[in-house]
């Protein structure tokens, strides 16, 4: 709920300032031009706002008793990330969270050493794993792609309903399917150790791994820009998560020319940080 209301002051403090069309409002916003639209025909159905020329609405009288209104209903607390700054499930959070400029508190859950598999975490996911995302209402939802769907509702980084956001899901289920099952399994085997010790179980999930990577560039070589078309989303965050860090399994993406090209446009999109840190020194002592 804080979220909607902190978007709406946000909205009624910019229309304060300058007069701005459902485009503009939505560029400031960071938001779809149909969210800005269905925004502004609430406010407008309030009387908190009007159109005026050339199709600019602007804020009425009735700003400041909505704002009032709006910030009495803020939480203030930030959502919570249970996370781990060496997982590639946890980075695709935090980069979608920056992104989107919204604050959170970390919230280090250590899942080397078995802290996910605690009756306190069970109680937050009771598959005992990390990332979940404690909002700003108290709600947890656990799993990367259900945060990045969750967070991205309303935004440019997700479409609305339709083809655009079934091609989302697409390379969403793909991630899960193949890179998080197979190329991320090989790389926690190869950095814990266990391709020695597992070498038949390490050599058909990386061999998989390069496949799912094989399948990318297959994928990108008809010159769209992002997954799931022209537009960056979440799609390309979820597969960015374990697919740009193949090469310490042993599969490289940047040997393939439209992932390695792809990697460099995620990377490039404003306020984005990859701040993956190395898995811990006891890595080898988190079980499979």
């Amino acid at each position: 709920m804080t979220r909607y209301a902190s978007r709406t002051l946000r909205a009624l403090e910019l229309l304060a300032r300058e007069p701005a069309s459902a485009p503009e409002l939505a560029d400031a916003l960071a938001v779809d031009v149909r969210t800005a639209r269905t925004l502004l025909g609430a406010l407008a159905a309030d009387g908190y706002v009007a159109r005026g020329p050339r199709r600019r609405w602007r804020a009425t009288g009735r700003f400041e008793s909505l704002a009032a209104d709006a910030r009495s209903r803020i939480v203030p607390r930030p959502m919570k990330l249970y996370e781990h700054d060496s997982s590639g499930n946890c980075l695709k959070v935090r980069i979608l969270l920056r992104q989107l400029e919204l604050p959170y508190e970390s919230v280090s859950v250590d899942l080397f050493r078995g802290e996910t598999r605690t009756p306190e975490h069970f109680a937050r996911n009771p598959d005992g794993r990390i990332p979940v995302l404690e909002t700003d209402d108290g709600d947890l939802i656990p799993e990367s792609g259900a945060i990045l769907l969750y967070l991205a509702d309303g935004t440019p980084f997700l479409p609305p309903p339709g083809v655009g956001r079934a091609r989302v899901h697409q390379w969403m289920f793909f991630e899960q399917n193949r890179i998080e099952a197979d190329l991320a399994v090989a790389r926690f085997l190869k950095l814990a150790g266990r391709d020695a010790t597992m070498p038949e179980v390490f050599a058909n999930r990386l061999e998989r791994g390069r496949d799912a990577l094989a399948t990318l560039d297959r994928a990108l070589a008809d010159g769209r820009p992002f997954l799931a078309g022209d537009a960056y989303s979440v799609a390309d965050i979820a597969v960015y998560g374990y697919g740009h860090c193949g090469a310490d399994a042993g599969a490289d993406p940047r040997d393939f020319d439209h992932v390695g090209a792809w990697l460099d446009r995620v990377e490039a999109t404003p306020g984005f940080i990859n701040d993956l840190a190395p898995v811990p020194a006891h890595v080898s002592e988190r079980p499979i």
